[in-house]
């Protein structure tokens, strides 16, 4: 991304900011090229390496029929532990892509849904869940009312009608219906030394990678990977992101592995 001064990005669960200015900035004893964002509350500033591997831009048309594909999708529940749950999605709101807010959002919507049919008292959702289905939910009304040029409250009223304008089969996915075709695999980068292995691996966990250090006979190596399966075109950008966080630790990324099954 350029990131010119008026660009709109978004940034994790900060959400959408503008760049406010571009200078050079004294941080920690070295002066550093930063970026300015503003929000609606408040302002972030962040040097630009670290900026370029933690802003994107806003969702494309394509990234909101993906969106529109997992929220129609009702798949297995997740019956792990809240305190797992609840770290898959903190994971996905920090990575913040528009279809991990969707993920969020539908797993939530799904819970409310049957807390509904069965006619409970308690409800499927704890505070603290509630709370991160909020917020994932405040932050795609967000992205879907600047991409589709639309209010607030009409993204709100988009987001509900594509959650249930078709009823799927639980074991319809949108994979088995080959409308997304989805990847897992691994991203790597070599590094010279564990520490700096280690601060990549740090940085890239922040926006959502599952990595591992282990050494080898060049050095270190950094495996990064998805929580979740992801739509095949997506991977160039998470590449794209986890090379930029391996440069910035004087790293230099490998490459994707495709892993089957």
């Amino acid at each position: 991304m350029e990131l010119a001064v008026g660009d709109l990005v978004v940034y994790g669960n900060h959400g959408i900011g503008r760049v406010a200015a571009r200078r050079k900035q004294d941080v920690i004893g070295e002066t550093q090229d930063v970026v300015v964002l503003e929000f609606e509350e408040l302002t972030v500033t962040l040097p630009l390496a670290l900026a370029s591997t933690q802003l994107r831009p806003l969702a494309s048309k394509t990234d909101l029929h993906r969106v529109g594909v997992v929220l129609r999708d009702d798949g297995e529940l997740n019956t792990r532990n809240w305190l797992s749950r609840r770290r898959e999605a903190l994971e996905k709101l920090i990575g913040g892509t528009p279809v991990e807010l969707a993920e969020i959002v539908s797993e939530g919507a799904q819970r409310e849904r049957l807390r509904a049919a069965n006619g409970r008292n308690k409800a499927q959702l704890s505070l603290s869940e509630r709370q991160l289905y909020t917020r994932a939910r405040t932050l795609l009304c967000g992205e879907v009312a600047v991409a589709l040029d639309i209010q607030p409250t009409a993204a709100e009223s988009w987001i509900d009608r594509v959650s249930v304008s078709v009823a799927r089969p639980r074991d319809e996915t949108a994979a088995s219906r080959g409308d997304v075709r989805l990847l897992g695999g691994r991203f790597e980068a070599q590094f010279g030394d564990r520490d700096a292995a280690q601060a990549a691996a740090r940085d890239a966990r922040a926006v959502g990678f599952v990595v591992d250090v282990d050494q080898n006979v060049p050095g270190w190596l950094a495996v990064g990977r998805r929580k979740l399966p992801f739509p095949a075109d997506e991977r160039d950008r998470y590449a794209s992101r986890f090379d930029a966080i391996a440069r910035q630790h004087g790293g230099a990324f490998s490459g994707f592995v495709e892993e089957v099954g």
